[in-house]
C-alpha cells in the first residue's frame, strides 16, 4: 500500500493495535522501517482514533460517492 499510494500518514487500528494484548506502533514502526527499502522514507504512524464508529464513517463517504 505504501508504495502505490505514498501517504503522509499511515494510521492503523483494530483489535491488533488497540486491544490488549496490542502490538506497539514502535515495533510496527521498526518492522516498516526493515521491509521499506523502495521508499525514501516511511511515513509516521498513527493509532486510530475514531474507536468504533471508523468503518461508519468510512460508509458515510463512500454512500455520498466521495
Amino acid at each position: 500500500v505504501l508504495m502505490h499510494w505514498s501517504p503522509d500518514v499511515l494510521v492503523l487500528g483494530g483489535s491488533m493495535i488497540v486491544g490488549d494484548p496490542s502490538i506497539s506502533l514502535e515495533m510496527a514502526a521498526a518492522y516498516l522501517k526493515g521491509v521499506y527499502t523502495i521508499g525514501a522514507s516511511t511515513p509516521p504512524i498513527k493509532k486510530a482514533e475514531l474507536d468504533q464508529v471508523g468503518g461508519l464513517y468510512g460508509a458515510l463517504v463512500l454512500a455520498q460517492g466521495l
